[in-house]
């Protein structure tokens, strides 16, 4: 079955969606929503997380977190997590 995925990488949140037999529905992300935040955060143990669970560890950890990334997307400047390049 074909279908189309559409991906909103929002400043501040991303969100998604499906269209499958012309039917469009919201993807939930995450565990509630149909949107998470757009953070990435680096734990000490070199883990990625993103969404929820990046904006969870990110208040508390000592590890890497940034958020506001899409304006790098396609550019030549590096995200710096914990000192590492991405």
């Amino acid at each position: 079955m074909a279908y189309h995925l559409g991906i909103d990488l929002g400043t501040t949140y991303t969100a998604a969606a499906a269209e499958r037999s012309g039917v469009v529905e919201a993807l939930t992300l995450g565990n509630r929503t149909a949107s998470v935040p757009s953070v990435v955060y680096l734990r000490d143990d070199g883990e990625i997380l993103v969404g929820e669970a990046a904006t969870r560890r990110a208040t508390g950890g000592s590890g890497g977190v940034a958020g506001g990334f899409k304006w790098r997307v396609g550019g030549r400047t590096r995200l710096i997590l914990g000192g590492t390049q991405y």
